[in-house]
């Protein structure tokens, strides 16, 4: 069993919730922007005649789990976490998830923004088609542990080009418009230094 680093349960939780925090305003402008529907005349020339352009479904609401990887495991795949705590066999969010989208997001080198993302349709379809592929997908484990216990997670680690295009919502730009502070802030500035 390959074990990546250990966690500190209550440490990641609390950056989950920072992160979840600051994403949200371009979460909503990304989701917002995917419900707009252009119509056209030769679509539906009734809507166009009575001066429908756009049509924004707001029907139904959306459910989205942001997940933050840091800038070291940026590149082509994302994690998809198959077992919460394999001591219990505990199934892991894939599985009991209610969620309806996943934003996926890597954080800037620095730590102080996000530079990548895309959201993840998880719906029934895609938890079969996971299911039908995932001996295909290398399985990592890592090691949480908060006070009082320590477990395991196992996840399967998921190129994106395998995942098909109809469970890729859209690939986003989560960029903050600003940086998360970093001890560089404290830094004098280089001129006051150096004279």
């Amino acid at each position: 069993m390959r074990l990546s680093n250990k966690h500190n349960f209550e440490s990641c939780l609390e950056e989950g919730v920072e992160w979840e925090e600051r994403v949200k305003p371009r979460l909503k402008e990304q989701i917002m922007a995917l419900n707009v529907e252009q119509i056209t005349f030769d679509e539906s020339p009734k809507k166009q005649l009575s001066g429908i352009d756009q049509v924004l479904t707001q029907d139904t609401q959306i459910n989205i789990d942001v997940k933050v990887r840091d800038n070291k495991y940026y590149g082509d795949d994302v994690l998809i976490e198959t077992v919460s705590v394999v001591e219990k066999e505990k199934d892991g969010w894939v599985y009991n998830d209610e969620t309806d989208i996943i934003a996926y997001c890597w954080k800037n080198q620095a730590g102080t923004n996000l530079c990548d993302g895309v959201l993840i349709l998880l719906n029934d379809e895609f938890v079969e088609w996971f299911d039908a592929m995932s001996d295909k997908f290398k399985t990592i484990h890592s090691k949480s542990y908060d006070q009082d216990r320590t477990w395991t997670t196992q996840s399967k680690i998921v190129e994106i080009n395998d995942i098909p295009d109809g469970f890729i919502y859209a690939e986003f730009n989560p960029e903050l418009p600003q940086r998360k502070e970093t001890p560089q802030h404290q830094l004098e500035d280089f001129d006051e230094i150096t004279n």
